[in-house]
């Protein structure tokens, strides 16, 4: 009898362990959504303010529009980052590895507009200027695709 009992206790445990381990993951997946909604937010912000300072430079390539337009460059590849860098629970670890491929290939396409900025003036603004920035809008078209197809994927698997 103090063996069924043992054994009784002894699967009780196991069971709250599992049940505890379970709540566990839900929350860390639950945080992981929560920290992929964020980043995207930031970056939605930070492209918003890029295209603007973009804008606003091929308007007046002085030197105060030029830095606008690098710094916003820069506070979009930071954006970028701190979605390809999240840490993923088990089951989205495939989601997180495509977030981290098209950040990565977003984030080559912004240093190569910003060095394109960088050197850019009013005698070089021509066809050939946006031919070399026609790389990097292939990385980022790319880019978007992987990071269209990891929300794809995290949407379904929260439905």
């Amino acid at each position: 009898m103090k063996n069924r009992w043992m054994a009784l206790g002894l699967v009780l445990c196991v069971i709250l362990m599992t049940f505890t381990g379970c709540q566990n993951s839900a929350k860390a997946e639950a945080a992981y959504r929560d920290n992929v909604t964020e980043a995207v937010t930031k970056i939605n912000t930070a492209n918003t303010e890029f295209s603007e300072a973009m804008r606003a430079f091929f308007q007046d390539l002085s030197e105060e529009k030029r830095t606008a337009a690098i710094s916003a460059a820069g506070a979009l590849q930071e954006g970028y980052r701190a979605l390809g860098a999240l840490e993923a629970p088990d089951k989205y670890q495939e989601i997180q590895a495509d977030y981290t491929a098209g950040t990565g290939s977003i984030i080559q396409a912004i240093d190569l507009y910003k060095n394109e900025i960088q050197t850019v003036t009013e005698e070089t603004f021509d066809e050939t200027f946006a031919e070399r920035l026609q790389a990097g809008d292939e990385l980022l078209s790319s880019g978007h695709e992987k990071i269209v197809e990891a929300t794809e994927k995290l949407q379904n698997l929260g439905e």
